[in-house]
């Protein structure tokens, strides 16, 4: 049975827990801030012919460890609207070509034309 002069302990008490969960609520949300700080950037890539200078339609890109393989389109481009400013290792590559792998640091809005040589060939770097 409550007793009035148990009343304002369990006030108290209460007031108590409270103030614990708005102090967690409000770290966590600071901690969720502090994480969203890192810049991104578009990121455009073409891939073409080394030779020909041809655009690859259906060529795969890979950010290793962040994006699975997409495709690129039929003027052999394909845009990352977010790429966070950090060092991603890029894969690259298409049916009868060799395979591109480079990391690089994305630290504006770029636009990156990938040469891939057919299997056989040397391959030839980015511009």
């Amino acid at each position: 049975m409550l007793t009035l002069k148990k009343i304002p302990l369990l006030t108290a008490l209460f007031a108590f827990v409270l103030s614990l969960s708005v102090s967690t609520v409000y770290a966590q949300d600071n901690n969720n801030q502090n994480n969203q700080t890192t810049e991104q950037h578009k990121l455009t890539l073409k891939v073409v012919d080394a030779e020909s200078g041809e655009a690859l339609s259906n060529a795969k890109i890979e950010i290793l460890g962040i994006y699975e393989a997409n495709s690129t389109d039929n003027e052999g481009k394909l845009v990352f609207p977010n790429i966070e400013t950090d060092p991603h290792t890029f894969k690259i590559y298409a049916d009868g070509y060799q395979t591109w792998t480079k990391t690089l640091t994305v630290t504006e809005e770029s636009q990156l034309t990938v040469k891939l040589r057919p299997e056989g060939q040397q391959q030839a770097a980015a511009q």
